[in-house]
């Protein structure tokens, strides 16, 4: 551990928890890596030493005496809320998850966890605050801008969506942040599904809903712990179920949004399969949501074309086989049939046309065109 780089000496972090040895703990080993720490025994105290002393980074417990974790986040989001909140707590529900990402939580660490674990969270967290600083400066669109969008999304009418774009690719690439493997995944899949739809003479307001789909496909993934989204390796049958979770932490974050809601249901659906063998519900056939059978179409093929530590790229006529052999099974045939309609050259151009702000364009590094 000592081999590692230090953290900035002006970076600080607070610790909430109600648990003299915990604080202890943790507070030990961030000093070890460089930080400065904090650590309070409850909300209250948290709130006070926040007003006092500029801090990078809140651990805070769920539970504690008088003020817990989350009334502790609602009023960090309200006062400070370039401040990125991580919570400390055993697995949480899909219910609870959703409450504490609506309410602006960053992450999850489970009690007890690992300095490993620990320490990989904190350092993504700080990456990510970096991440927001700057697009905060650059486009003018801080945390706290995101969570009141969102909270004005309940206002929102179907026609009025395509205003609200630029909040949604905020999001994805926030999420395409934090996966580093997924760089522009997020713009790149929403572009393909909704060219893919409008090919096959879908409505202009349906694709609306589609593109939106596609750019918040993975936003359940925020609920995700990162020793579960950013293992190397296999995941265990109970981290696996975990993981399968996003769909509906995605769900819950968008369906109570009137202009969301059939964007809401992509998301649900977009891991469900043809022939039934998918989740979270098992949909068959024409029950899936036909933008979630566009799209996983869609997805497929940018994993495919997209290079992943285990392996390169793959071809664009790989793609297109991996699609015919899974027609009727994970795929709608109608949708196969409109896929394999489209020359190679145009899903290049689809980006191009539709994705001009692409931090990094990475299609050309990609199989399409490769022999």
């Amino acid at each position: 551990m000592a081999s590692e780089p230090a953290a900035p000496a002006s970076q600080t972090i607070l610790i909430a928890d109600d648990s003299a040895a915990i604080r202890e703990v943790l507070s030990e080993l961030l000093r070890q890596r460089g930080y400065q720490t904090i650590a309070v025994s409850s909300g209250a105290e948290a709130l006070q030493a926040l007003e006092a002393k500029p801090v990078d980074l809140v651990l805070t417990d769920v539970r504690m005496p008088g003020m817990g974790g989350l009334n502790l986040l609602e009023k960090i989001q309200v006062r400070m809320p370039d401040i990125p909140v991580v919570l400390l707590t055993a697995w949480p529900s899909v219910e609870v998850t959703v409450q504490a990402l609506r309410l602006g939580a960053r992450d999850f660490l489970t009690k007890p966890t690992s300095s490993r674990e620990l320490l990989r969270v904190v350092e993504s967290q700080m990456r990510l605050r970096e991440f927001w600083l700057e697009e905060r400066d650059r486009s003018g669109l801080s945390q706290k801008h995101i969570q009141h969008y969102l909270g004005q999304l309940h206002q929102a009418r179907a026609t009025e969506l395509e205003l609200l774009f630029p909040v949604l690719q905020t999001l994805a690439n926030v999420l395409d942040a934090r996966e580093h493997e997924t760089q522009s995944h997020s713009a790149r899949v929403s572009a393909y599904a909704e060219f893919l739809a409008e090919h096959m003479g879908t409505p202009a307001e349906e694709l609306k809903c589609i593109r939106a789909g596609g750019l918040m496909h993975d936003i359940g993934k925020i609920g995700i712990p990162d020793s579960i989204l950013l293992k190397r390796g296999p995941l265990t049958p109970e981290e696996w179920a975990v993981m399968k979770q996003h769909p509906e932490i995605g769900h819950g974050l968008l369906a109570g949004v009137p202009g969301m809601r059939a964007a809401a249901e992509i998301v649900l659906a977009h891991h469900e399969r043809w022939d039934g063998k998918g989740y979270p519900r098992g949909l068959r056939g024409p029950a899936i949501p036909f933008g979630a059978r566009v799209f996983s179409i869609a997805d497929t093929m940018d994993s495919m074309l997209s290079n992943r530590p285990y392996r390169k790229a793959l071809t664009y006529s790989m793609v297109r086989s991996e699609v015919e052999l899974n027609r009727g099974t994970q795929f709608d045939p109608e949708v196969v049939e409109a896929f394999l309609e489209i020359p190679e050259h145009r899903w290049v151009e689809v980006v191009q046309e539709r994705c001009p702000n692409l931090t990094r364009y990475t299609l050309d590094e990609q199989a399409v065109g490769s022999p």
